[in-house]
């Protein structure tokens, strides 16, 4: 049973791993795929290797963008 994928949708973190990870990392097959696709959306902080395959690059917030409570260990604060 094969599954055509036809719409993406990436937040964070690029899927699209960099020559740097090693051998195990198939780049050239997840480009591949990543074309294949009619429409893919990335949501990220920055203009990562996988959001370049992209048709759609949405900016995304950092912890010092919104009012949120963040949680380190043994540190907890509230962003304003």
């Amino acid at each position: 049973m094969s599954c055509q994928v036809r719409f993406g949708w990436q937040r964070g973190n690029g899927r699209v791993p960099s020559p740097r990870t090693g051998p195990r990392a198939n780049v050239k097959k997840m480009a591949t795929a990543l074309d294949g696709m009619e429409f893919f959306v990335a949501q990220d902080h920055f203009l990562t290797p996988t959001a370049r395959y992209c048709d759609v690059v949405l900016p995304a917030t950092t912890f010092l963008e919104r009012e949120d409570i963040v949680f380190a260990p043994g540190i907890y604060y509230l962003v304003a």
